[in-house]
């Protein structure tokens, strides 16, 4: 498929908020296995702790409220820093097309021990777990890792710090 066709297809239209948790001391980074309740013969996946964001709320909030939901980690919202990946990702999910235009952010932290604090039964069919990963192990998986761009990414992060422009990304599943 070439990208003009994914503009024929009825796509829901998602705004999300993703954070890239590093571990201080070695690098590792915090991932959530996910699956896709609608279809789990596709497989389990990795993302970054995010989601969509709601109703009245920016960027920064859901962010903020995504990453106390999903792995027990209270961070203001300056905490976050800069935009360093915006992304488009389309993909099948929950038997719908998603459209969802990402922006990521790094926060490198101190280890901590993820706990969820889901707040929907949808969220916690889609959660599967929450681990730290290394930078070689996500390199490896033989499973998706979403961004796909993210061992680069975090490796530029850790050698050059804040980046001048963010990257950008885009993925198409359909």
């Amino acid at each position: 498929m070439t990208s003009d066709d994914s503009s024929t297809r009825s796509f829901i239209e998602r705004q999300g908020g993703r954070v890239i948790v590093i571990d201080a001391a070695t690098s590792d980074v915090l991932l959530l296995r996910g699956v896709d309740p609608a279809d789990r013969e596709r497989g389990d996946f990795w993302i970054t702790p995010g989601g969509g964001i709601d109703e009245g709320e920016d960027v920064h909030e859901a962010t903020v409220r995504e990453l106390w939901e999903e792995v027990g980690l209270r961070v203001d919202a300056t905490e976050l820093g800069p935009v360093v990946l915006h992304r488009v990702g389309e993909f099948p999910f929950g038997g719908e097309l998603v459209r969802q235009t990402e922006s990521y952010f790094a926060l490198v932290t101190e280890r901590f021990k993820p706990r969820t604090q889901l707040t929907t039964p949808f969220e916690a069919e889609v959660v599967q777990g929450v681990r730290w990963r290394s930078l070689l192990e996500i390199d490896s998986s033989a499973e998706p890792v979403y961004p796909t761009c993210l061992v680069e990414l975090v490796s530029e992060l850790l050698a050059k710090g804040p980046l001048e422009e963010p990257w950008t990304e885009e993925q198409r599943l359909v």
